[in-house]
């Protein structure tokens, strides 16, 4: 297979969507079957990807750009070095104002400009090698590909379409607009769940239903229970939590979609009912959008002495932070899949989650959810894990053996499949 891989994504913070970026290019790239090369339809070429490709897989990872003329000439990549040049100025040293920076970012603008009205009078398009071309994006629509000299079969991945239920929830909808406007250019779609694949096929009813496709998604490997005192002493240090206090986890991307408010009204509730040692609510992650939200969030964490935001956690030590939870609690307004729900199961520790979207897909039907509208709700189930010692055992019983369910190799071997069975009709 020839495949063409969008690496756009690579460029993001490392969150939910870029880790499935690496997870899936990562097996595509191990995959012998599979000629995977990195392309980028917006971003810098070679010079701006590779370091960054390189750290995160390896140093024999191509990052293919390659122009033809319309008979099918070849026309090497050197052609586009001045817009790498220009783009990379432009990034460095952004606010340097210097007479001689700007003189030099100008002439290399000029010559970027120069060398794109060349290509266009030349007749020159993004040129796809090899047979059956497929080309794979993780995130971003695939549009800026639409001029080519031998159309790819198109795969476009869906995360979620929070921006077109909820867009009270973004600043802009912008980047999910474009993404669903272009849906019926491509060949594959694939949804995160099968609540995301319905939402689309109800937002965009002139899809072919055959196109979309539900594929469950994994957490990283890493994410296992950790049973060292040590490890988790050290992340309690690290984060600010004390050493004797008893913690509820909330790990997620700090936005008014995920409900923060209601479940710091519900925390406040229980207080003190809670038979917890010194009990500590942790809400863990990098902030989001909704600047009157933080100020929100921010005032009411300092009111309640018992709430910790620790802001960004890096990646390694999450399974530590799950692990020496007494809970997660997770009471989302929507998701298109619900990751932080998973990575909890994963790490043994039962999440208090939403009975909405995607979230019962992961944690299953089986265990008790919140309305997440309802303060009440949130507080009545987490008083009850953090109390009853044997309920809450019972439930991580349960969700250990849901987390089995998923795994990356599942995700790659369906997500395979499909682009076979579709190059296979197509030819």
């Amino acid at each position: 297979m020839n495949l063409y891989f969008d690496s756009d994504v690579f460029r993001d913070a490392p969150a939910g969507i870029f880790r499935y970026a690496k997870e899936i290019a990562a097996r595509f790239i191990a995959d012998s079957t599979v000629d995977c090369k990195f392309v980028s339809g917006r971003g810098l070429g070679a010079a701006g990807f590779l370091p960054s490709l390189h750290a995160l897989f390896s140093e024999d990872v191509e990052f293919y750009e390659k122009y033809s003329f319309q008979k099918g000439d070849s026309l090497s990549y050197f052609v586009r070095k001045y817009r790498d040049q220009f783009r990379l100025a432009r990034l460095e040293d952004a606010d340097k104002h210097v007479l001689a920076h700007k003189f030099r970012r100008e002439m290399l603008r000029f010559l970027y400009q120069r060398e794109t009205r060349e290509l266009a009078k030349k007749n020159c398009r993004f040129h796809f090698d090899g047979d059956a071309p497929v080309l794979f994006g993780p995130r971003r629509s695939l549009s800026a590909f639409s001029c080519v000299n031998k159309p790819p079969m198109r795969v476009q991945v869906v995360h979620d379409l929070i921006a077109k239920i909820h867009p009270e929830y973004f600043d802009s909808t912008e980047f999910v607009e474009e993404v669903f406007d272009d849906l019926d250019q491509n060949q594959i779609i694939i949804a995160d769940s099968e609540h995301t694949r319905k939402d689309l096929l109800r937002l965009a009813p002139h899809i072919d239903p055959v196109k979309v496709h539900s594929v469950l998604i994994s957490c990283s490997d890493h994410f296992v229970p950790v049973t060292s005192s040590v490890e988790i002493a050290r992340v309690k240090e690290r984060y600010g939590i004390p050493q004797e206090s008893d913690y509820v986890l909330s790990l997620c991307t700090v936005e008014p979609r995920k409900n923060h408010v209601r479940l710091l009204k519900a925390w406040g509730n229980i207080y003190e009912r809670m038979q917890l040692n010194n009990p500590k609510l942790v809400i863990a992650g990098r902030k989001g959008w909704g600047a009157d939200f933080q100020r929100e969030l921010e005032g009411r964490a300092a009111q309640e002495n018992s709430v910790i935001l620790t802001g960004f956690v890096d990646d390694a030590d999450l399974p530590a932070l799950y692990s020496g939870s007494v809970c997660t609690a997770y009471p989302s307004m929507y998701e298109g899949f619900g990751l932080p729900v998973l990575e909890s199961m994963k790490c043994g520790r039962f999440c208090v989650t939403s009975n909405v979207s995607s979230m019962p897909e992961v944690i299953g039907t089986d265990v008790p959810l919140v309305d997440p509208l309802s303060v009440e709700s949130i507080a009545d189930l987490l008083l009850r894990v953090v109390n009853d010692a044997p309920l809450r055992r019972s439930l991580e019983d349960v969700v250990r053996r849901r987390a089995q369910e998923f795994s990356w190799e599942k995700t790659y071997s369906r997500t395979k499949s499909l682009i076979l069975n579709a190059v296979a009709e197509m030819k």
